[in-house]
């Protein structure tokens, strides 16, 4: 019995449908295992991997319960040797919103393959903060007498304590062929990262 073989026009709609549907590219972490109310006073920064080359488009922090009236604010640091070096970018006054991915855009930074980056953040109250633990080593580092005020570091200089515990943060991002999402990649380039 002969097979005839008909050129399969439902999946080439379904593809062409899907890939217009992909999400936009972000790297950093996505779930919400334990949540900290995190002590003002300190600047909390976080270390990621870039997945691919890009351009950042926003930053966001994952939050757990409303604190009323309280604001945040968020930067991004290079890595140097381990540790956050050079601030890239510096955020404004963000409003605090329980259970929600909170975020500002973050416009120009130039992401480079494999190379680790620093989201930082302060808040104005204790506020509670989605994080993940058990991370890469020392991925999780902090400034002791930061006043939420003042602007972050810069260089980010000496720091006051080093963990495994990384906050739920992520990058948004665009890549050379515009934006577009990712499917599946190596967990050993994101460090405990998710990628979509």
């Amino acid at each position: 019995m002969k097979r005839v073989l008909f050129p399969c026009v439902i999946c080439l709609v379904l593809l062409s449908v899907g890939s217009s549907l992909l999400p936009a590219a972000w790297f950093g972490l996505d779930s919400c295992p334990s949540h900290w109310a995190v002590v003002i006073g300190y600047a909390d920064a976080c270390r990621f991997q870039a997945p691919e080359d890009g351009t950042s488009t926003r930053l966001e922090i994952l939050t757990w319960t409303s604190a009323k009236g309280s604001t945040f604010r968020l930067a991004v640091y290079d890595d140097n040797d381990g540790h956050p070096d050079n601030r890239l970018w510096e955020g404004t006054d963000i409003t605090y919103h329980g259970g929600q991915w909170c975020g500002e855009d973050v416009t120009g930074i130039m992401l480079t393959r494999d190379v680790y980056y620093w989201f930082a953040f302060k808040t104005s109250a204790s506020e509670e903060m989605c994080y993940v633990g058990s991370g890469p080593a020392n991925s999780h580092e902090w400034k002791s007498n930061q006043a939420y005020s003042d602007a972050f570091p810069h260089p980010w200089g000496s720091y006051s304590g080093r963990n495994s515990n990384r906050y739920t943060m992520r990058m948004h991002y665009t890549t050379p062929t515009g934006t577009r999402g990712i499917i599946e990649i190596d967990p050993g380039i994101i460090e405990g990262g998710f990628v979509r």
